[in-house]
């Protein structure tokens, strides 16, 4: 027997081919047609956010060295450091390497909140964080850096915030007075606690003592 032609060869997989679409169509018709799905969609609430940047600067001087002062701004701050995310933070603390964060951490699980990330860290002289502290839900990031050097036997840290992105109208005022909060109410009591200004010693000459009365 003749073998066949290679065109009919091609005809059982075509018409196989055939048959499957034909599946395939008449399975997302039926969907389409399922009870409940030409309800109409409820309609999307699309908004538009409001806009801006701002930016502040803070300076304070505390008695210490510069790496003295860096470690107590980073590392575990649990001790000054008074606003949560959470309400109950079981430890807050900033990890000062590149690439390290500020987190809040719930429980002992593993849970919590990066508020921020560092991309600068050199002990005693800067650090940067960005992200959106506070509003870690919101579309809005935060440069904030602690810029330290040495003023005699104390140190001097000037602070600088930079925000852009969703701003709203409160956000300046409230932002700029908690870090005036975290400064000068909770960091700089807690330092001086800590680090009591040592009194410099006072020099004196030796008493003489009082002339003789024998004659």
């Amino acid at each position: 027997m003749p073998p066949l032609p290679h065109s009919s060869r091609r005809r059982p997989r075509v018409a196989v081919a055939i048959v499957c679409l034909i599946v395939i169509v008449g399975s997302i018709t039926a969907v389409r047609h399922l009870p409940g799905t030409d309800a109409p969609h409820e309609p999307v609430s699309i908004g538009t956010l409001p806009e801006g940047s701002f930016g502040f600067n803070q300076s304070f001087t505390v008695s210490g060295r510069p790496e003295e002062v860096y470690d107590a701004l980073t590392g575990d701050i649990s001790g000054w450091w008074d606003h949560s995310r959470s309400g109950h933070p079981s430890r807050m603390f900033i990890e000062a390497r590149p690439g390290g964060g500020f987190y809040e951490m719930v429980g002992n699980s593993g849970d919590g909140i990066m508020h921020a990330r560092v991309t600068y860290a050199i002990r005693g002289k800067q650090l940067t964080l960005d992200g959106p502290l506070p509003f870690s839900e919101h579309a809005i990031e935060m440069r904030t850096t602690y810029t330290l050097e040495p003023v005699g036997d104390s140190t001097r840290v000037l602070l600088t915030v930079h925000a852009e992105g969703e701003v709203r109208p409160k956000w300046p005022a409230r932002i700029e007075r908690n870090w005036r909060h975290f400064i000068f109410e909770r960091f700089i009591p807690y330092w001086n606690a800590h680090h009591p200004v040592k009194q410099p010693k006072t020099l004196t000459s030796p008493v003489s003592p009082p002339p003789s009365t024998k004659s």
